[in-house]
C-alpha cells in the first residue's frame, strides 16, 4: 500500500542546523537521494548536496535565505520527500509533498508534523497577526454599517431629500481623523513583520540576525507588559 500527501501550511518557524539535522536524518534513512536548494534575497538560486555543504554559507544580509527546500527521493525514484519553508508572507510559506510507502509515509509524516511544532518560536501568535488584514475588516465593517444606515434612514423617511453635501463633509472628516491612525497602524505592522518575521533561518550570519532581533523581541513584548500593568494599576487608583 502506498500513501501520499501533499499539503500547503501556514506556520512561523525558527529554523537552525540541528533542526536540519532531524529531517537530514529521516531522509538519509527512505530517502537517501537529497538536495538542498535556496533561495536567496539576491534572486539568485543556491544548490547544496549535503547538509555539512549548507552549513557552510554563510547567509549575509544582501543574500540570506528566503526560502529553503529540501528534496529526497528513493533510488528508484518511486517514493520522495519535498519540503519547502519560507520566510515571506503571511500565509502559505510552508510546502510539504510526500510519497511513499504506507509504514514509511505514516512515520514522516508524524516526523515532520512534530518538527514544524519544534521550529514553531514563542512568537508565533505576533507573526500572524497582521494588521493589514484587521484594517481590511474594519473598512468593511465600517462600510456596511454605513449602508445599513443610511438605508435604515431612506426606509424611515423616504420622502426627505438626500444632502449630499453633508454626507461629503462627515466623509472628509472621517477620513481626516482616520488618517493618523492608519499611519500609525501602517509603521506598527512594518515593525512587526520586522521584528516578527514569518521565518527565519540561524544558519551563518542568521544566526546573529536571530539574536539581535531577540533583544529587541523582549523589550517589545516587555515594554507592552509593563504598560498594560500601569494602566490597570492607575485604573484602579
Amino acid at each position: 500500500m502506498r500513501a501520499t500527501r501533499d499539503d500547503t501550511l501556514t506556520s512561523p518557524f525558527v529554523v537552525a542546523l540541528q533542526d536540519l539535522r532531524t529531517i537530514d536524518n529521516l531522509c538519509k534513512e527512505h530517502f537517501p537521494s537529497r538536495e538542498f536548494r535556496a533561495e536567496c534575497s539576491d534572486s539568485l538560486v543556491r544548490y547544496f548536496s549535503s547538509l555539512d555543504d549548507l552549513s557552510a554559507y554563510e547567509n549575509p544580509p544582501r543574500a540570506r535565505i528566503t526560502k529553503l527546500t529540501i528534496s529526497s527521493h528513493s533510488p528508484d525514484y518511486r517514493s520522495f520527500l519535498t519540503l519547502s519553508v519560507g520566510t515571506l508572507g503571511d500565509y502559505s510559506n510552508i510546502h510539504l509533498s510526500l510519497d511513499a510507502e504506507g509504514q514509511t509515509a505514516t512515520t514522516t509524516s508524524a516526523v515532520v508534523e512534530d518538527w514544524l511544532q519544534g521550529v514553531r518560536p514563542w512568537y508565533a501568535f505576533l507573526a500572524r497577526s497582521s494588521i493589514a488584514r484587521l484594517l481590511e475588516r474594519l473598512t468593511g465593517l465600517f462600510f456596511l454599517i454605513g449602508a445599513l444606515t443610511f438605508a435604515l434612514g431612506r426606509s424611515l423617511a423616504p420622502n426627505q431629500p438626500i444632502h449630499v453635501d453633508a454626507i461629503l463633509n462627515v466623509t472628509a472628516r472621517a477620513v481626516v481623523l482616520a488618517a493618523p491612525v492608519v499611519a500609525g497602524l501602517v509603521i506598527i505592522e512594518v515593525l512587526r513583520v520586522r521584528v516578527f518575521p514569518m521565518g527565519t533561518f540561524r544558519i551563518g550570519q542568521g544566526d546573529k540576525r536571530h539574536k539581535d532581533l531577540e533583544l529587541w523581541r523582549t523589550v517589545v513584548v516587555l515594554g507592552f507588559v509593563v504598560s498594560l500593568a500601569a494602566g490597570i494599576l492607575v485604573a484602579a487608583l
